[in-house]
């Protein structure tokens, strides 16, 4: 019986125990806002009305006004080129300051929700850890939202929120613009055009040339090379390959260079743009004409028997950009435009390359030519007329 007495009473002193030690489990329902803050309702709007004067402070640091009005502006924006210019132009803040308010809102409530849970009187014992944590989290989101609306800084938000929206998207827009200026085409580093009219630019250098204007993004500290290719104006036969280099360049600066052309009526087309690299250290001030080696005159051309070679001069061979002199004689009565071709010999007689260059020959005159030596011609043991015509229309 004693036995039987004993072992109910360590049965029932066991199962006290147990109950001692049994974890809170999971409530049914979540905890609500004033049962964690253990305030009424009417409490909780009087402890954000406490922080109103800091929140509207903080807020008025910034100019909603200006802000909407600026956004205004940024929506008319929809092209690329108009919205980097627009960002160069204009002095705009980083930010119009939406979330650097939403930021200090979110400490000033999280901070107001972490003292009323620390002076409250909630038992959060009862409760798994991950039950009141995330009552706390839902108490900071709801005291957030509550406190733009109860302090009436909402429609302030609002304007500054859409003026930075509008901000990004404009500077989107300008991130995607090309880099270089309208009418320009962009070939990696560098930009080119084909000069207009309009901009008053004329041969220098050449009695004919091509003009083109060439810009830079990062510079060619070692200079630049355009290479392009002059076809026939009627035809579109191919005439030669014409190119010309300047030392250098300068980042973000325009400039035009001028490259030489066989005939005044043959069109140019673009072949290639380059700053020095690899394949070539350094470029110098130069030029070359690379006629093609199946023409032997010009097409649109004509061979007039008015003109004749009175002499030609290859003394300067061997020397790197010497010049070959050629003088034409006309012995006609009307002054015409004379085209001259030389072609260069190794010493086994093969042609290495041939270059260019006209002149208006005057009646009864003998009118001297000089034609540049490309300077990828290192060398040449003799020099001969490939052609001599007149130019056509």
């Amino acid at each position: 019986m004693n036995r039987i007495l004993v072992s109910l009473v360590l049965s029932a002193l066991t199962l006290t125990s147990c109950a001692a030690n049994v974890e809170p489990t999971a409530q049914s329902q979540p905890i609500s806002l004033e049962k964690l803050l253990g305030l009424s309702e009417e409490d909780i709007s009087s402890s954000l009305q406490a922080v109103c004067p800091d929140l509207v402070s903080i807020i008025s640091t910034f100019d909603a006004g200006a802000a909407t009005q600026q956004a205004t502006e940024l929506d008319l924006i929809f092209d690329e080129r108009e919205a980097l210019k627009y960002l160069t132009e204009t002095n705009l803040p980083d930010s119009f300051g939406s979330i650097e308010v939403s930021t200090s809102i979110k400490k000033l409530t999280d901070a107001l929700v972490d003292d009323l849970v620390d002076s409250s009187s909630f038992d959060s014992s009862a409760y798994l850890e991950g039950e009141v944590a995330e009552a706390i989290s839902r108490a900071k989101a709801q005291l957030q939202d509550r406190a733009i609306a109860e302090c009436e800084v909402g429609d302030a938000l609002s304007s500054l929120s859409v003026a930075d929206e509008s901000l990004q998207r404009v500077r989107n827009l300008a991130s995607q613009a090309p880099w270089s200026p309208e009418g320009f085409n962009e070939v990696g580093n560098l930009a080119w055009r084909w000069s207009k009219p309009s901009d008053n630019v004329y041969c220098d250098e050449f009695n004919s040339c091509y003009v083109m204007f060439v810009v830079s993004r990062d510079g060619c500290p070692g200079g630049f090379r355009v290479d392009v290719e002059a076809v026939s104006g009627t035809g579109g036969e191919r005439l030669a390959k014409v190119w010309a280099s300047r030392k250098f360049l300068a980042p973000q600066k325009e400039t035009f260079i001028e490259i030489p052309t066989l005939s005044a009526s043959s069109v140019g087309q673009f072949l290639d743009i380059r700053c020095a690299g690899d394949d070539a250290p350094r470029f110098e001030t130069d030029f070359g004409v690379q006629v093609e080696q199946a023409y032997f005159f010009m097409p649109g051309a004509v061979r007039n028997p008015n003109l004749t070679v009175e002499s030609l001069s290859c003394a300067d061979y061997g020397i790197i950009g010497s010049t070959v002199r050629v003088e034409i004689r006309n012995s006609g009565s009307q002054a015409v435009e004379a085209d001259v071709a030389i072609a260069y010999l190794n010493s086994e007689g093969t042609v290495i390359g041939q270059a260019g260059n006209w002149a208006t020959v005057f009646p009864d005159t003998v009118t001297r030519i000089n034609v540049r030596t490309p300077s990828d011609i290192f060398s040449f043991s003799d020099c001969k007329i490939s052609y001599l015509t007149e130019l056509g229309e």
